[in-house]
């Protein structure tokens, strides 16, 4: 598991040195962001130090980086289905499939 570990760091210290090169911020800045000194900043990007919640939401919070990309590198705007049913409440995936329904009779009566 911690070579994993290391391995999953280094690929968020990756993106994180992407997204900050991207908005013009130098890592003095980002450690500002972050609320940790320069030392500990240049250990994330280099992935020797992991980013904790809090720092991924303060990152999602004061500069809109999509937390989704920075830990799994995918597109977090992309919508997935299998994973919206899987992650919502019995109610909500109630509502979304009775619409779906509904819209695949209002599809299947346009096509008679």
């Amino acid at each position: 598991m911690g070579r994993i570990k290391k391995d999953i760091n280094i690929e968020i210290g990756r993106r994180l040195k992407s997204i900050r090169e991207e908005k013009g911020y130098s890592q003095d800045e980002f450690a500002v962001f972050l609320g940790i000194g320069d030392e500990h900043y240049r250990k994330l990007e280099c992935g020797a130090a992991g980013l904790t919640a809090e720092r991924v939401y303060a990152l999602y919070d004061k500069l809109g980086v999509d937390p989704t990309y920075l830990i799994l590198g995918e597109d977090g705007t992309a919508f997935d289905f299998d994973r919206y049913v899987v992650n919502c409440s019995k109610e909500e995936r109630g509502r979304v499939l009775k619409r779906l329904m509904e819209y695949m009779r209002m599809q299947i009566n346009k096509e008679e």
